[in-house]
């Protein structure tokens, strides 16, 4: 079963090959891995987003941080 990966800024987020990309018709693919200077920057943008399973309005870190233990979702915080 396939299912949709994430997106963020027009990227394309793959975790298990750790790279953004975009692909754009006409025009070269754009790779980014989670390592490089770029991806570094979009990845914590990315983790200051509210929590997208229970919209806790604190970014990832900061609810991770808190000790929310009431919280059931499963985006590793």
């Amino acid at each position: 079963m396939a299912h949709r990966l994430p997106e963020f800024k027009g990227y394309t987020v793959d975790r298990r090959l750790r790279e953004f990309r975009r692909m754009v018709f006409a025009e070269m693919p754009e790779f980014i891995p989670f390592q490089s200077e770029k991806g570094r920057e979009l990845t914590a943008e990315m983790r200051k987003r509210p929590c997208r399973f229970c919209h806790h309005q604190k970014g990832r870190d900061e609810h991770k941080a808190s000790g929310n233990e009431d919280c059931r979702c499963s985006c590793n915080h």
